[in-house]
């Protein structure tokens, strides 16, 4: 039985950060299918782009959709490589929020931290302060909650000398019918 829910475990969360990975990288999420067809809306007071160092800048209460993802922060950041492909996509808010639905049959992933950084070439996603996030139900909240893809490996961390020194998870029961 504790390996049945570990397992469980970890299969919600690898399939909660993996959304939370693909959403994060707009034009290539996984999620969706319909998602990824759909143009991507980027709505701030201002930005700033470097075309040289491919650096887009979104500041003033951003708002990026695309289909059923949202990401909502104070400075989204995008770099892009020479055949402007996403490197690394930074969203900072108080907090910044992120939503998305992985499936038409199921519930939003929806996440949110003072900083949310995805960088593609490694698949690595990184949750900073004030760190939450929840899928059917199930939350983890901490100070850090680092997810290398490659690796599916998961590590999350409190922060020491301070009121949450700790990381939480909660994990609803199953229903009757998912007990068999």
């Amino acid at each position: 039985m504790i390996n049945s829910k570990r397992g469980d475990t970890r299969q919600w969360l690898a399939s909660f950060v993996t959304a939370l990975c693909l959403a994060l990288t707009a034009g290539t999420a996984l999620a969706l299918p319909e998602d990824r067809d759909q143009p991507i809306h980027i709505e701030s007071d201002r930005a700033t782009h470097d075309q040289r160092k491919g650096l887009t800048i979104y500041e003033g209460s951003v708002q990026l959709t695309q289909g059923s993802l949202r990401i909502v922060a104070d400075r989204i950041t995008v770099q892009t490589d020479g055949n402007n492909q996403v490197e690394w996509v930074e969203a900072v808010g108080s907090p910044a929020h992120f939503e998305q639905r992985p499936r038409a049959d199921e519930e939003l992933v929806t996440a949110r931290a003072e900083s949310v950084r995805y960088t593609a070439g490694p698949g690595q996603v990184r949750l900073l302060r004030n760190a939450w996030l929840e899928q059917d139900g199930a939350t983890m909240s901490g100070n850090r909650i680092d997810y290398d893809m490659e690796q599916e490996i998961v590590k999350a961390e409190g922060e020491t000398g301070t009121d949450r020194p700790r990381i939480e998870m909660v994990i609803p029961p199953q229903s009757r019918e998912n007990r068999n």
